[in-house]
């Protein structure tokens, strides 16, 4: 590891002050790093202009080997960066027509139809504007992105352009014999949602008959020679499959394929049909839990030098807006998939030429979407903002903005167990 290279703070990197001592925090990847106030204030003040050789060379000789030690530390944890970070992934809904309806989909995908919003000539000129920032990868999405007539069309316009990752996510209800091998030849990743593990819990949600459907395509892709690793089948935990992600694991188990399961968000047609989805047991666990926590963590009595303790935490680690953006199928840009809400709209990519220049360095009109998502980040409660731990109690940002306010019980149970990890024993 050089340090003789010009290094910048992380653009995921937050800070938490607390008497003599700082907390920096990789809200991106969910690293944290303890230092003294006067050791991060030094480094803050003169890492723009000096390289981490360079401030070690003027530190007097007894503080050197303690800040080469920090230096290899926030490298390592990212909180300094010496590479152009944005764009890891980005979602494009080429389309929101879908074969199905299911209960909780958060896009509120439309009907059969229903017709298209974009053509394939303006899907190019999103696509080639997306390749000009080099995301590392990419997602065709819906809606059923397979739905779409040029489906293979635009496939393969990324693909000849595209040396990254090409993910399609899907029903998996289309592919079938005759399509199957052009899916295995363009995408590297296949993410079918299933959302139950055997036919009463998918159908349900999903609605009748699909579940055997989606898992002869997920054999089908296995038979053709797409590698199982490279397949993903996700379920939301919703009140049909509550307390049985063991049945779901092993179902992706007897597969081979990887298990993703996802929470429940109340957001399009979840919203509509939160009361019957949502699962009633969470809110008591949730109150629970932290006070689990802490009374475990007290009869443990965690110190620093206690490395095999039980209690495990990490920051926050989530890129909406910064690493990860969605494109819906007007075009319209958005934070994450969670945040496609009017307002949080960044812009749209039919109208700027310049994604990078538009979202990353704020240059030309700076949005009210834009604002509000840089809000939530921040926090919308005022003591929310103002919270030394807060980077450890809001996983998802995106989640949390949709959720109830929780009681100010709840909040200082979470807070007093955070404040003991995060401050007395990190």
């Amino acid at each position: 590891m050089s340090f003789k290279q010009m290094f910048k703070m992380s653009i995921f990197t937050d800070v938490l002050k607390r008497g003599d001592t700082v907390i920096a925090c990789n809200t991106g990847c969910g690293t944290h790093l303890k230092m003294p106030v006067e050791c991060w204030e030094t480094i803050e003040q003169y890492i723009t202009a000096y390289t981490p050789a360079q401030i070690c060379d003027a530190a007097c000789e007894e503080d050197r080997d303690y800040y080469e030690q920090i230096f290899k530390l926030m490298v390592e944890k990212r909180i300094l960066v010496s590479d152009r970070e944005w764009l890891e992934t980005v979602d494009i809904a080429i389309t929101n027509r879908c074969n199905l309806q299911c209960k909780h989909c958060a896009a509120s995908a439309g009907t059969l139809s229903e017709k298209e919003i974009l053509s394939t000539t303006q899907w190019k000129v999103i696509i080639d504007r997306v390749l000009a920032v080099e995301p590392k990868m990419i997602v065709l999405t819906g809606g059923e992105p397979m739905i779409r007539e040029d489906f293979f069309e635009l496939t393969e316009y990324i693909r000849k352009r595209f040396t990254g990752k090409l993910d399609l996510m899907t029903n998996s209800l289309l592919i079938n014999h005759d399509n199957v091998d052009r899916i295995i030849r363009n995408y590297d990743h296949i993410s079918v949602s299933i959302d139950g593990y055997d036919e009463e819990t998918c159908a349900a949600i999903r609605g009748k008959g699909v579940f055997d459907r989606v898992i002869n395509a997920v054999n089908l892709l296995i038979e053709r020679g797409f590698d199982k690793n490279a397949i993903s089948l996700s379920m939301v935990e919703t009140a049909v499959t509550y307390g049985k992600m063991d049945r779901f694991r092993e179902l992706c188990d007897s597969l081979g394929v990887k298990c993703v399961p996802r929470l429940f968000s109340a957001v399009g047609r979840g919203e509509e049909n939160r009361d019957g989805l949502m699962p009633k047991q969470l809110e008591q666990e949730d109150n629970d839990k932290w006070e689990r926590l802490l009374n475990r963590a007290e009869e443990e009595e965690i110190q620093q030098e206690a490395p095999n303790s039980q209690v495990t935490f990490q920051c926050r680690s989530c890129t909406a807006g910064r690493g990860i953006i969605s494109i819906d199928s007007n075009g319209n840009i958005y934070p994450c998939q969670v945040l496609m809400e009017q307002e949080f709209l960044l812009g749209n990519a039919l109208i700027c030429e310049d994604l990078y220049s538009m979202i990353v360095e704020n240059q030309g009109i700076r949005t009210k979407g834009l604002h509000n998502y840089e809000q939530l980040l921040k926090g919308t409660d005022p003591q929310c903002a103002e919270c030394d731990v807060e980077p450890f109690c809001k996983y998802c940002v995106g989640v949390e903005s949709y959720m109830q306010e929780r009681s100010n019980s709840e909040c200082k149970r979470k807070k007093d167990f955070l404040t003991k990890i995060v401050w007395g024993m990190v």
